[in-house]
């Protein structure tokens, strides 16, 4: 009977190894996916999930304390699931429109269950020297593949070429590839690849790699400027605010050196008459994009006004068509043109989750983003240790405002979930210390 029980021990310790090691690939690769297309970050989706919950379910003890560690985090989270989804059956009841809802808010049973598999991966790295050299390997593969993503869209921006389109169309990128996403949503996948590499240049001992990861980063923040996003501009001129506050507590020769080099990359790059004018542009109410928006906040915040606390349903567009017919006649016969436009997304997180869920569900939301920003303002730093909190501090604070000019996609979600990761490790971290 011992026998057989030291068997079975041994058995299933094999599975809990091999769960982790699978799901450390399967992150490689989702990483792979979300920069390739579109298509296999579908895929990738799937098998992070399967994967996450193979390794969840055979490590279920080792992976309490990161709830632990957590609580209130995931309290939140559970919350913020919780009202929203009362809300859809307060709205849908069971219906095929709830359905689409919890499809829409997956992410947050994502990071319920995917991120603290995540995170006992990561620990369980940690003590292995040989799947760390494996998955080194994996990132060297995510290089040259950020290489040839980097090729295909500079060339489309300054040759008109492609490897996938006859004829790329000149918008932002120069192209909106059918293989890829849209340079809005890449343009944030790109800013992601950026502090990525800076961090992973840190771990890299070869030169090569790393001196390769450092250029990388550099191209793909260059590829996020060039995407000719103005929330991300605002975006990145909050978090480079941040980012001085953080020097100055750090080291004062840090802090002129920087604010030298942004001022004058920040001159150099708006001296460009283009790039100028399509700052100027944010104030020019007559402009499409611009009209479209404050339409779309106007209409949303008429959808709030109409039922503040529980909302009028996530996508809900027969309710919001009603809507706008009780607006007054300037609204409508002056802006005729977005009439199809008013009932999709309001191009403001906020304004979204508001207007879906209602404002209790949004205070929620806004408190949650608060709490993770607090914490990496606290925790991060320019020194090695505790550059990972910095950079998600940095690229979390760049979404923050990015959001209220526009709205997250699932692609967006993955990787703000993996800017997520710092956090959980160090307080599952900080809690093993103390045992």
């Amino acid at each position: 009977m011992s026998n057989f029980l030291s068997l079975t021990h041994v058995f299933n310790s094999k599975y809990k190894d091999l769960s982790v090691k699978i799901l450390a690939f399967v992150f490689i690769t989702t990483l792979a996916c979300i920069l390739l297309t579109k298509p296999f970050a579908r895929v990738s989706e799937a098998l992070l999930v399967l994967s996450s919950l193979f390794t969840f379910l055979l490590n279920k003890e080792q992976i309490k304390p990161i709830y632990k560690a957590s609580k209130n985090f995931y309290f939140t989270l559970i919350l913020f699931f919780t009202l929203s989804t009362l809300v859809g059956l307060y709205h849908f009841g069971l219906s095929k429109d709830l359905v689409f809802q919890l499809k829409k808010m997956r992410w947050v049973l994502y990071a319920i269950t995917i991120l603290p598999a995540l995170v006992y991966t990561k620990t369980y790295i940690d003590s292995d020297v040989k799947l760390q050299k494996r998955l080194t390997t994996g990132l060297h593969i995510l290089y040259y593949i950020s290489i040839f993503i980097i090729f295909e869209v500079l060339s489309k921006q300054y040759l008109n070429f492609s490897f996938f389109e006859e004829n790329p169309k000149f918008h932002m990128f120069k192209g909106r590839a059918s293989w890829t996403y849209n340079p809005n949503t890449f343009s944030r996948i790109s800013l992601f690849f950026s502090f990525l590499f800076i961090l992973t240049s840190t771990f890299e001992r070869s030169k090569l790699h790393k001196y390769l990861a450092l250029i990388l980063s550099a191209l793909f923040f260059y590829i996020t400027l060039i995407s000719y996003s103005r929330a991300l501009w605002l975006g990145l001129a909050v978090a480079a605010f941040l980012l001085l506050l953080k020097l100055i507590s750090y080291n004062k020769k840090s802090f002129l050196l920087f604010l030298t080099l942004f001022l004058g990359a920040t001159i150099f790059f708006f001296s460009s008459t283009k790039n100028l004018k399509r700052l100027k542009s944010i104030q020019n109410t007559t402009q499409f994009s611009i009209q479209h928006r404050l339409q779309l906040w106007r209409a949303n915040i008429g959808y709030i006004k109409s039922s503040p606390f529980v909302g009028i349903g996530y996508g809900e567009n027969k309710k919001k068509k009603r809507l706008l017919n009780s607006f007054d006649e300037d609204f409508k016969t002056k802006y005729k043109r977005l009439g199809s436009f008013l009932i999709t997304s309001p191009h403001n997180e906020y304004l979204d989750v508001a207007a879906s869920f209602g404002l209790p569900v949004l205070f929620l939301f806004i408190f949650f983003l608060f709490k993770v920003l607090i914490y990496y303002f606290k925790c991060s730093s320019i020194n090695h240790k505790h550059l990972q909190h910095l950079l998600a501090l940095l690229f979390l604070s760049t979404f923050a405002i990015a959001i209220c000019f526009d709205s997250i996609g699932y692609d967006n979600w993955i990787i703000l979930l993996i800017a997520l990761l710092p956090m959980l490790y160090n307080k599952h971290k900080s809690l093993l210390q103390k045992k």
